[in-house]
């Protein structure tokens, strides 16, 4: 073999190699970008599974969407007991948003909405008698522990109020921490004591959920979707979980009744008339493997009907 053959194969040999290095480094960045786009289309979908869950039952209980909510739970109304504030006089009446803006103690994504639903959860037990400030219910393995929120409704009205004892019997007496303002479950007129009320037998007993959903720092340098949710027991508080991280920003728009546009916000006296929300996730993939060394971004939509508004 001559020293021109052999320069010849040497050059086909590095050519050969080069394609080969090209080929691979360009599957190992479609994989790459493959992997990351599969995060977030996973991220998704169990952000708004999780969310659906929260939002379809919103505002809800199990007696009636039309009687009214009185609440004993003390400081229900401030800012610090915000997972107690529900009852026919509240703004909310069980469900806000906030236009790219959060509560005090909430810190968010500058630019971002947060939303607030409240709801009485799966009926745990039902009233076989009331004598106030005592409850007598048909099973003692209901799942309500001491110091749990606890929604009692018949055909007439819904009260609030943290369980002071529980068991066979749940009392409502003006105890506890943060406690009942009054043994009374009744309608208050203005300032005045809370009427007596006995609630019917068969009447139905659940546990208070209440949530916040936003976007915040997750302290590792990126963004994710936090749930703050109502911790029961004595005191009651609250917890937050950490649902998906890579969630840039989160947009809500609003649908009323007789409209067919959506809103962005929504006058305070009409979000107990909202009967479906529009939640748009803005997801980031972990790599910078977009375009120009990018990373991906992907808006996605879900729409979710509020049950209990439109029943």
């Amino acid at each position: 073999m001559t020293l021109i053959e052999l320069m010849v194969a040497l050059l086909l040999g590095l050519l050969v190699s080069a394609a080969a290095i090209g080929a691979f480094l360009s599957n190992n960045r479609t994989q790459e970008a493959t992997q990351n786009l599969s995060r977030m289309q996973e991220n998704a979908r169990i952000a708004f599974e999780i969310m659906a869950r929260d939002l379809r039952q919103a505002a809800g209980n199990p007696c009636s969407n039309t009687i009214e909510v009185t609440n004993r739970v003390n400081g229900y109304n401030t800012a610090a007991r915000w997972w107690a504030n529900w009852d026919r006089a509240s703004i909310s009446r069980g469900f806000i948003g906030y236009n790219n803006s959060a509560p005090s103690g909430v810190t968010t994504v500058a630019g971002s909405d947060m939303l607030e639903v409240m709801a009485a959860t799966a009926p745990s037990a039902l009233v076989t008698d009331h004598s106030p400030p005592n409850i007598r219910v048909n099973s003692s393995t209901h799942g309500i522990s001491t110091g749990d929120l606890v929604m009692v409704c018949d055909n007439r009205l819904a009260a609030i109020f943290q369980a002071t004892v529980t068991g066979a019997v749940i009392s409502h007496s003006a105890s506890g921490n943060p406690g009942n303002t009054n043994a009374n479950l009744g309608i208050a007129i203005g300032a005045g004591t809370p009427t007596a009320f006995v609630f019917n037998d068969n009447a139905v007993l659940s546990r208070l959920s209440a949530a916040r959903w936003y976007v915040a720092p997750n302290g590792r340098g990126g963004n994710s979707l936090f749930r703050r949710s109502l911790r029961g027991g004595s005191p009651a508080g609250e917890v937050v979980e950490e649902v998906v991280e890579g969630v840039r920003d989160m947009q809500l728009q609003f649908l009323l009744p007789n409209t067919t546009n959506y809103t962005d916000t929504v006058a305070a006296t009409r979000w107990g008339e909202v009967q479906a929300v529009r939640v748009q996730l803005t997801f980031e993939s972990e790599g910078r493997v977009g375009t120009d060394g990018q990373q991906i971004l992907r808006r996605l939509h879900h729409t979710i009907v509020l049950r209990n508004r439109t029943l």
